[in-house]
C-alpha cells in the first residue's frame, strides 16, 4: 500500500514538473534574459512578416510647423507592419516648442543633432521645481528696499515733532526759575505751560498712530509682494544633446524646447505592438495643445522599389480640449469661457512646432550639468522609482563605445542592464561608425527585429533572407531608414566617407551572432565539422576560422596572408 502512494505521488509530481517546464519557454527577463515578445506572436501578427524584398525607405508624410516639422514613414509599409515599429523624424528650430502630446505607444529617440529639454507630465509624481527663484528674491530685496526708505521717512518726522515739544518744556523750565512776581504773568505762563504740554501730548499722539498707519502700510507691501510673487511649480526637465537615447513612455504627456543655437533633429521609434497599448496598431497622437495640420506626399526614393503611393493631400487633427464643451471646461478649470477658447485654439495654424519669441525662462533655473552629475552617479538603477528613473544616456561618445577596432570603428549599445526603463518597454539601441571601407561582421539578430536608420555616410549592404534569397542589395545613404528583420542576415561595408548608423531594436536584451570573428558562429565550430559541411581543406577551415581576431567591426582590406594592408 505504501508503495503504491509513493508511485502515485512520484507520477504526480513527475507530471506536474514537466508541466511547468511546458509553460516557461521564452519567459521574458528570465534566464539569459533573451526576449521574443512571444505574446506578440500569439496575435498571429507573424503572417505579416512574409518578406521577400527589403527598401531603403524616405518619409511618405510631413507635418509643416511654425518653428520645425514631423517627416513620417509610412507605417503600412510591409517592413514596419513586420517589424511591429513606426518611426518619424522631428526638426525643431532654435527657440522652437514642440507643443505637448501623448501618445498609445511608447517610443524611443536618438538626438541626432543639436540640444534641447524634455518635459514630462508624468501621473503622480509631485512638482519638485519652482520657477524664478532669483527673480523673487531681488522681488522681495525691492520690498525690502522700499520699506526702509518709508521707515527712515517716518522714523525722521517723528524725532522732528519730538525734538519740537522737548524745546518748549525746556522753555517753560527756564521760566519758572525766573522767580516772576507778577500773577498775572504768572498764570499766563502756567496756561502756556500746559498749553505746550497739550501741544507735546498730542504730538506725541500724533506720532503713534503715524507708526502704527506705517506698521499697517508695511503689512499691506508685504502682501502686496508676495502676491505679485511669480510660484510656478512643475515637474523636472531633462537636458540632452546630440548622441542621446531618450525613452518616452506611453500615456505620459511631455513637450520639447530647443535652446540650442542649431535646429534640433532626431529620429523616433515607436514600438507599435508594445504589451502597453491595448487599442489597435494605428499610432494615435492626443495632442494637448494646437491645431495640427497633416501634409502628405509622394514618396520618393533614391534607386528602390516603391511601395503604392499616397496622394497628395491634408489631414486636420485638433487638440483634445476642442472635443468637451467649453462650459464644462470653464466650470473644471475655474475660469472663464474665453480663457478656454483659446485652449481649444481650433483655428490655431501654427502648427505642432510654435516659436517662443524671448525662449523659455524656465531652462534658466536648471543646471543641465548638475542634471547630467547624477544621472553618472546613479547609474545602477536599483534606487531608481517610477517619479525619478532615468530615460536618458548618450551613446553617441567615442569614450563610451562597447566594441573598437583600429582602421575599423566602434559599436556602442544600450539596453535594459545600463538603461533599466527599456526593460519595461523591452527596447534596445545600437550606435555604429564605420572608417573607411571597413565592415560590420555578416550577422543576424537572434530575438529582435532591428530598424536602421542612416546618420552620416553611406555604405553598401545586403540582406539575406531564410531561403537564401537576397532582400535587399544596395546602398543606404544619409537620412535614409531600413528595417532588418528577426534572423535575417546582414553586412554592411562603409563606403569612402565613412558610415554611421543608429538601430533600434525590439528587445532590451538584443543578442547579436556574427558570422565572422572572434565570437562567431563558424569559430564555435569543430574544424572537422567546417571540412566536411564545405568540402574544405583543414587548412581552409582553419583559415575561416581564426584568420579575424576582431569580435565584429572588421578592418578594410584583409590580405589572405593575414595582414592589414592600410591605404
Amino acid at each position: 500500500m505504501a508503495k503504491s502512494c509513493l508511485l502515485s505521488l512520484g507520477i504526480c509530481l513527475f507530471i506536474l514538473f514537466h508541466g511547468c517546464l511546458a509553460v516557461r519557454p521564452y519567459n521574458s527577463h528570465q534566464g539569459q534574459g533573451w526576449s521574443t515578445r512571444p505574446d506578440h506572436q500569439s496575435r498571429g501578427e507573424q503572417s505579416e512578416c512574409q518578406i521577400n524584398n527589403l527598401d531603403a525607405l524616405e518619409p511618405s508624410r510631413r507635418i509643416e510647423a511654425e518653428a520645425g516639422q514631423f517627416e513620417i514613414w509610412d507605417d503600412n509599409n510591409e517592413q514596419f507592419r513586420c517589424a511591429g515599429v513606426a518611426a518619424y523624424r522631428v526638426t525643431i528650430q532654435p527657440k522652437g516648442l514642440s507643443l505637448p502630446v501623448y501618445h498609445n505607444q511608447p517610443r524611443i529617440l536618438y538626438i541626432v543633432q543639436g540640444r534641447g529639454v524634455l518635459g514630462l507630465s508624468i501621473p503622480g509624481c509631485p512638482e519638485t521645481f519652482q520657477l524664478f527663484q532669483q527673480d523673487e528674491q531681488s522681488e522681495e530685496e525691492g520690498c525690502r528696499s522700499q520699506r526702509s526708505e518709508d521707515e527712515g521717512s517716518s522714523s525722521q518726522r517723528s524725532k522732528d515733532q519730538g525734538g519740537k515739544s522737548q524745546q518748549s518744556e525746556d522753555q517753560d523750565r527756564r521760566r519758572q526759575k525766573s522767580g516772576e512776581q507778577y500773577s498775572r504773568s504768572q498764570k499766563s505762563e502756567d496756561q502756556d505751560s500746559r498749553r505746550h504740554k497739550s501741544e507735546s501730548r498730542s504730538q506725541g499722539s500724533k506720532s503713534q498712530q503715524s507708526e502704527h498707519q506705517s506698521s499697517t502700510s508695511r503689512k499691506s507691501e508685504d502682501q502686496h509682494c508676495r502676491s505679485h510673487r511669480s510660484e510656478d511649480f512643475y515637474q523636472q526637465p531633462r537636458f540632452f544633446k546630440e548622441g542621446d537615447i531618450l525613452m518616452v513612455p506611453n500615456g505620459v504627456s511631455y513637450w520639447v524646447y530647443n535652446d540650442g543655437d542649431t535646429p534640433l533633429v532626431a529620429i523616433a521609434v515607436i514600438d507599435t505592438r508594445n504589451n502597453f497599448n491595448q487599442l489597435d496598431r494605428k499610432v494615435r497622437n492626443f495632442w494637448l495643445a494646437g491645431n495640427i495640420q497633416e501634409q502628405q506626399e509622394e514618396e520618393q526614393r533614391r534607386g528602390s522599389s516603391s511601395s503604392k503611393s499616397e496622394e497628395v493631400g491634408q489631414e486636420s487633427s485638433n487638440n483634445v480640449f476642442s472635443g468637451f464643451d467649453a462650459k464644462i471646461l470653464a466650470q473644471a478649470f475655474g475660469v472663464t469661457k474665453e480663457t478656454v477658447r483659446k485652449l481649444q485654439k481650433k483655428n490655431d495654424e501654427r502648427g505642432p512646432i510654435i516659436q517662443v519669441e524671448r525662449g523659455l525662462q524656465v531652462i534658466k533655473s536648471i543646471s543641465s550639468k548638475e542634471q547630467e552629475r547624477q544621472q553618472e552617479t546613479n547609474a545602477n538603477g536599483l534606487e531608481e522609482t517610477l517619479c525619478n528613473m532615468r530615460l536618458r544616456q548618450n551613446i553617441g561618445k567615442a569614450t563610451s563605445s562597447d566594441v573598437y577596432t583600429p582602421f575599423g570603428g566602434r559599436l556602442t549599445n544600450v539596453n535594459s542592464q545600463s538603461l533599466p526603463i527599456l526593460g519595461l518597454y523591452e527596447l534596445s539601441a545600437e550606435r555604429g561608425h564605420l572608417y573607411k571601407n571597413a565592415i560590420m561582421s555578416p550577422h543576424w539578430n537572434v530575438n529582435a527585429h532591428s530598424l536602421m536608420y542612416v546618420l552620416r555616410g553611406e555604405a553598401r549592404v545586403q540582406i539575406v533572407g531564410n531561403s537564401g534569397q537576397t532582400a535587399y542589395d544596395g546602398q543606404l545613404w544619409e537620412g535614409q531608414l531600413i528595417v532588418i528583420p528577426q534572423n535575417f542576415a546582414v553586412v554592411k561595408q562603409a563606403g569612402d566617407n565613412g558610415f554611421e548608423w543608429v538601430s533600434i531594436k525590439t528587445s532590451d536584451n538584443a543578442v547579436r551572432s556574427p558570422l565572422v570573428g572572434r565570437t562567431s558562429a563558424i569559430r564555435a565550430m569543430p574544424e572537422e565539422v567546417l571540412v566536411n559541411a564545405y568540402q574544405i581543406s583543414n587548412e581552409e577551415a582553419r583559415r575561416l576560422k581564426y584568420n579575424r581576431e576582431e569580435t565584429c567591426v572588421l578592418a578594410p582590406n584583409f590580405e589572405s596572408n593575414g595582414r592589414f594592408s592600410v591605404m
